[in-house]
């Protein structure tokens, strides 16, 4: 599997159960330790207490990895500690650099965050924190629905634990402490390293770590397991070992071979097999009576740190039934500015009273998590919720994606939410930025 340290791959096993301790507050594992353990806190402020049983003593051995792994995503910021949570999205720290400073409404997220309008207080923030910090927070995304916050992994890809990711963290916190033992295995070390460093395909890297632990199933090997088998080679003639080819064939064989599979290979690689391109709307198509279209689209205006959310809005006869222009005063990435136009389009249909919508936007990675075909990247686990909460609400809904000449209107209007103050909307009529279109 991969593991070469067993001390480090039996802390990640236990950590394993630490997170269990952490997400599924339901079950009797969790309401047996809380009872016991942290009846008053969390299992990440727990203590190991007196007297603890051999199973609590196990699984705190492995809480500082859950430590170093958890990140906190935000909701409505009522469980993150401002100062001592691990909530920033700056992967060195993961935490306020900025000088400690008593709020008056506490010192928890919360008390950034205007729950009324579900955005961050702008001016406590610019006041309270450095400026390259102020504006890292003023990124981060706030759903529309006052939804808890998240604790989740952060050394994966989608914020899911496993023992693999927690192995390497476990590793890594071993390989900090101060080494107990005489004997200097750094050359060994080094070895190990320059292996797993290489840019091969994962199954040569593993033949290469089994030859050099003189593991493979050689026919030497087989015997020594007490397989019964014949050891010499079927090519050979000579005993079968692990080093045995290096010495079977000649310099000039080697190559003459190695010129041989580069021919077949080119000769391959000159006739890919055709693909088969996925096939989507290029241009805006008619829809069924009584169906609506909200096309959406979000822009990222990376000088000023702001972003547009622009939504058009179209009937089963392609007329404009509402078109809405909004500028966001904070930064935003690509992804989260995407899912926010998605949201924002989803709530104004629902305000223009229609019942049934297809969502079209050119975003394919926050449309299938908007579809639940995909797990949620990390970006947007907090605003996909809010969003897909509103869609019960409607009769019908589709989600669509669509490339940028299906929402032409949308992306014209884009390159000037950044002339608008706040927000702008029309009702049963046309922008005039977008007539032309029309």
């Amino acid at each position: 599997m991969g593991f070469r340290d067993l001390k480090a791959f039996n802390i990640a096993l236990l950590a394993k159960q630490g997170w269990r301790l952490l997400q599924n507050h339901n079950s009797l594992f969790h309401q047996v330790f809380k009872a016991k353990y942290f009846a008053n806190s969390t299992f990440l402020d727990a203590q190991l207490g007196k007297r603890p049983s051999f199973a609590w003593r196990s699984i705190m051995a492995a809480k500082d990895v859950i430590l170093e792994g958890a990140r906190w995503n935000i909701g409505n910021g009522a469980k993150v500690r401002i100062w001592e949570d691990k909530w920033m999205p700056t992967p060195s720290t993961f935490k306020v650099v900025s000088p400690r400073k008593t709020l008056i409404s506490g010192d928890y997220v919360s008390s950034l965050i205007d729950h009324e309008l579900h955005a961050w207080k702008a001016d406590a923030i610019h006041s309270t924190f450095l400026p390259h910090e102020a504006q890292i927070i003023l990124g981060i995304p706030l759903s529309s629905l006052p939804i808890e916050d998240r604790l989740f992994w952060a050394v994966t890809p989608n914020g899911a634990f496993s023992i693999r990711s927690a192995y390497h963290v476990a590793k890594k916190l071993l390989d900090s402490q101060p080494e107990g033992q005489c004997s200097n295995n750094t050359a060994m070390k080094a070895m190990w390293k320059l292996i797993w460093g290489l840019k091969w395909p994962r199954k040569i890297r593993d033949f290469a770590w089994r030859a050099c632990k003189n593991i493979l199933p050689t026919k030497t090997r087989l015997r020594d397991r007490h397989i019964p088998t014949e050891v010499d080679c079927d090519l050979c003639d000579e005993v079968e070992t692990t080093g045995h080819g290096a010495t079977s064939k000649t310099a000039s064989i080697i190559i003459n071979d190695a010129h041989q599979y580069i021919a077949e290979y080119r000769k391959a690689a000159s006739h890919p097999a055709p693909r088969q391109a996925a096939i989507y709307p290029k241009s805006w198509k008619p829809l069924p009576p009584d169906w609506y279209k909200v096309n959406v689209v979000a822009a990222v205006f990376a000088e000023s740190g702001q972003c547009g959310l622009e939504v058009v809005v179209r009937n089963d006869r392609g007329q404009i039934m509402g078109a809405l222009s909004k500028k966001l005063s904070y930064p935003l990435g690509a992804m989260e500015a995407e899912a926010k136009a998605v949201e924002c389009g989803i709530i104004f249909a629902w305000e223009l009273d229609l019942r049934q919508v297809i969502v079209e936007g050119d975003s394919q990675v926050v449309i299938h998590a908007l579809n639940r075909e995909t797990t949620t990247p990390l970006p947007i686990q907090q605003i996909i919720p809010g969003a897909q909460a509103w869609l019960p609400n409607f009769r019908s809904w589709k989600a669509n994606f669509a490339q940028r000449d299906c929402n032409k209107a949308a992306h014209l209007m884009a390159r000037h939410a950044k002339d608008i103050v706040d927000c702008l909307i029309w009702v049963e009529d046309t922008p005039p930025l977008i007539v032309s279109q029309i």
